[in-house]
């Protein structure tokens, strides 16, 4: 999907935006934040030797589970054309209730071209420079950096809608595509930290297209909790883009399969945890919530029997059972 810019932007620095491809790219910080960067047109400061560029971006950002959020950032914008290490911006700042800002320079002096050079720094485009990819740091009411990749030019398809909904013990995930264009295939991948995705399934694309097409894929092990899931598209050449991430709570109740016995005996009473796909924390609490015990126990092979002990005299207590940061499963205890 081709994007065509007719905005005339008035600087006394050259811009380059009339017929420019945007270049886009999501990225998700600190598990919640979903900030896209997109380059919308070049920057350049002309010299009689050659030149410097930079670019002009909008940044737009949202928390996925619409926690409050105040970030200030700065970003780095590394692409193939000239010397110099990168275009620089800085001490930008995005929150709640301002969630998206425009227009915005990333330059530092930029990267150098001299001349002769067959890109002529008038009429430098995004295709001329050759983006490549970005690192973000940030801080405020949540810190830490990331590095996101950019993909420039006609997208192979227009994506419509892309929709991930927790079912039991599944996420099944929806997307509607407009055309297609040499769509070889989807992937749909998934991250527990926000950081590392791993692919949980592949779907066949339509090749070329000019109808509306709907595609369904059901990730049948999913991780307890809150997952992220975002979409692949690889065209026939082998190149991919990457759409907007979107994030399921799915809440499985199979970990635990009995506390036994229910009243304790003498004190004593035995957890039983069906396997699971990492460790588990066993947190015993008063009926005031105060922590009594915390025990980390492996179920990752057959599941695990573990026997609590009650230390106090109190009548009633409850057990957590935690993987991750993530309470799966609570039972209250009686003890005689």
């Amino acid at each position: 999907m081709k994007k065509v810019l007719f905005s005339f932007v008035f600087l006394v620095l050259s811009i380059s935006s009339a017929f420019a491809v945007t270049s886009k790219s999501t990225v998700l910080l600190n598990n919640d934040i979903e900030l896209t960067v997109e380059i919308i047109a070049v920057k350049t400061n002309c010299y009689n030797w050659g030149y410097h560029y930079g670019e002009i971006a909008n940044f737009k950002s949202k928390s996925l589970t619409n926690s409050p959020y105040n970030i200030t950032f700065n970003i780095n914008v590394f692409s193939g054309l000239g010397n110099g290490y990168s275009s620089y911006g800085g001490n930008y700042n995005l929150s709640t209730g301002n969630p998206a800002i425009y227009n915005k320079v990333i330059f530092n002096n930029g990267k150098q071209v001299n001349y002769p050079n067959k890109n002529l720094c008038k009429d430098l485009t995004l295709a001329d420079i050759n983006l490549i990819d970005f690192s973000i740091d940030y801080w405020g009411s949540v810190g830490g950096n990331v590095k996101g990749n950019f993909n420039v030019g006609t997208l192979p398809i227009e994506l419509l809608s892309f929709t991930a909904t927790a079912a039991k013990n599944q996420v099944n995930l929806t997307w509607i595509t407009a055309s297609e264009k040499n769509n070889d295939y989807f992937t749909i991948e998934r991250t527990v930290d926000g950081l590392t995705f791993e692919e949980v399934g592949k779907v066949a694309g339509q090749g070329n297209s000019s109808l509306k097409n709907e595609y369904t894929f059901s990730d049948t092990r999913p991780k307890n909790g809150i997952s992220y899931y975002r979409l692949k598209q690889t065209d026939y050449n082998g190149e991919s883009e990457y759409f907007e991430v979107k994030s399921v709570n799915i809440q499985k109740g199979d970990f635990v399969s009995n506390v036994y016995p229910n009243p304790a005996v003498m004190n004593r009473t035995t957890v039983f945890v069906e396997k699971t796909s990492s460790m588990v924390t066993l947190n015993v609490r008063n009926v005031l919530g105060q922590l009594i015990s915390s025990k980390e126990v492996d179920a990752t092979s057959n599941g695990v029997a573990e026997e609590i002990e009650l230390t106090s005299s109190d009548k009633m207590f409850f057990v957590e059972i935690v993987q991750g940061n993530t309470i799966v499963a609570r039972h209250k205890i009686l003890n005689n």
